[in-house]
Parts: C-alpha cells; sequence; structure tokens
C-alpha cells in the first residue's frame, strides 16, 4: 500500500470528505508503523492482506505493537524507542505513549496502491 500524503483541511466551500468523518474507511496498521506513517517517516504501509480500497483512510494504531516473526510480545521494538527516549526526557513511557499511541486514530492518509508481497514479511 502506497501512501502518498496527508488529506489537508478543505478550501472554504468545499465538502470535507476526509478525516474526521462519520463514515470513513479505516485501515488498522501496528505501532511503531503507523506513527511512523502519520509523522511523515514513511510513505509505504505493508500489510497481510490485499487493500482494495483506494482514496481517503484513517490510520488506526492497533492496540498492540508490531511482533517480528520469532519474538514475544513485540518487546524488542518497544523496548528500543523506550531506551532512546530515556536519553532525552525524565519520563520515557509518557513520551512513549504520546508519540506512539495505542488504540486509536493516529492519521488520515490517501491509498493510491497495493502491490502483494506475500506473507514470508508478517
Amino acid at each position: 500500500m502506497i501512501i502518498n500524503r496527508a488529506i489537508t483541511e478543505p478550501k472554504p466551500g468545499t465538502k470535507h470528505t476526509g478525516f474526521p468523518c462519520p463514515m470513513c474507511h479505516v485501515i488498522t496498521v501496528r505501532q511503531p508503523f503507523a506513527s511512523l506513517i502519520a509523522l511523515g517517516f514513511t510513505n509505504y504501509g505493508y500489510r497481510s492482506r490485499h487493500c482494495y480500497h483506494r482514496g481517503a483512510v484513517v490510520i488506526h494504531a492497533g492496540a498492540n505493537w508490531y511482533k517480528p516473526k520469532g519474538l514475544r510480545y513485540g518487546l524488542p521494538l518497544r523496548s528500543l524507542i523506550l531506551e532512546h527516549f530515556a536519553r532525552y526526557t525524565s519520563d520515557p513511557e509518557q513520551a512513549l505513549d504520546a508519540l506512539f499511541p495505542l488504540g486509536m486514530p493516529v492519521a488520515d492518509a490517501v491509498v493510491t496502491d497495493c502491490q502483494s508481497h506475500g506473507n514470508d514479511y508478517f
């Protein structure tokens, strides 16, 4: 899935069709990738299933962190980020929760393409 850019606020006099809206297409992405998309650090989202929708979507952070194959509970990614934050803040847990929230919408985007890579990556 290629996400080309975040949806901006509508121009005056036009109908808002992006985020937030009463009926939106939502894609759930696990952390840290949901926040990396929201912050603009990546334009790509890798999914285990094909995404047929093209157009505006809301990026929803999943309830859990991404778990690399062979590792339990996704702790390595979260621990690595937490250790990094500990160098720069007195409360790394609060910083982690603020930048990488779980179970909530974090951004809106536009899906322009989806290409299959198989399940080997997941």
